[in-house]
């Protein structure tokens, strides 16, 4: 099923190296993730 949906994050990116640039894509990835579980979870009846 599509969405009307844009989820925006910040994209990690040059400016930051090592660990700090692995989690920072990690958050990113996470949160793609998430948004993506929550449109396929049917919501909870009010």
């Amino acid at each position: 099923m599509l969405y009307p949906v844009t989820l925006i994050t910040e994209a990690t990116d040059e400016t930051i190296r090592g660990e700090a640039f692995r989690i920072a894509h990690e958050a990113q990835d996470r949160t793609v993730l998430a948004v993506a579980g929550a449109l396929d979870t049917p919501a909870a009846p009010c």
